[in-house]
């Protein structure tokens, strides 16, 4: 079990650097919300993009599923760039 929390503790560490449009700021930490810490972002009024996704699908225009992927990808291509 120690091991899962260091590597929360790291990807905490992390991600308090990240600065990217595409990417959720992290606020911290918190407990109480089962055997794991719980990472704080913003409230998303659509909540997880899975879920909004998941949702909205049969909704949503190509072009706005488009733009959503794009964004995923511009986060991941940040992500991979950082040292």
């Amino acid at each position: 079990m120690n091991k899962v929390f260091d590597k929360i503790r790291r990807e905490m560490h992390v991600r308090e650097k990240l600065k990217h449009e595409t990417i959720l700021a992290l606020y911290g930490m918190t407990e109480g919300f089962g055997i794991l810490p719980s990472l704080v972002y913003s409230w998303m009024a659509g909540g997880s993009l899975h879920d909004y996704v998941k949702q909205e699908h049969s909704y949503l225009p190509a072009r706005r599923k488009l733009d959503i992927l794009l964004d995923v990808a511009y986060g991941i291509e940040y992500r991979q760039c950082l040292p």
